[in-house]
C-alpha cells in the first residue's frame, strides 16, 4: 500500500473511532488538531520528496497524533494503522 493510501486508512479509521467512542468533544477536537498538522506534515514531506526536515517533522506529528490516540485508549488496530504510514 502506498503511503497516501496508508495514510487516508489512518485518517479514516480515527475518525470513526472518535465517532464510536465514549469521549468527550474536547478530545475529539484535540485530535483533530493533531490529525490536521500530520496531514499538513505528511503532505509537504510527500511534496518536497526530502529526507531531513520535513521528514523529522512528519514523524514527530505522526508521534503526536499516536501518543494522543494511545492516552485516549484507542484500539490496538488503530494504533497500528497510524504507526504503519510510512
Amino acid at each position: 500500500m502506498v503511503a497516501a493510501e496508508q495514510f487516508k486508512v489512518a485518517w479514516d479509521q480515527t475518525l470513526e473511532w472518535l465517532k464510536s467512542c465514549d469521549r468527550p468533544a474536547w478530545d475529539g477536537y484535540e485530535v483533530g488538531l493533531l490529525m490536521q498538522r500530520a496531514g499538513v506534515k505528511f503532505n509537504w514531506r510527500l511534496i518536497a520528496q526530502s529526507v531531513d526536515t520535513n521528514e523529522r517533522e512528519w514523524r514527530e506529528a505522526q508521534q503526536a497524533w499516536l501518543d494522543k490516540l494511545l492516552t485516549l485508549g484507542c484500539p490496538e488496530s488503530l494504533s497500528a494503522a497510524v504507526r504503519a504510514i510510512e
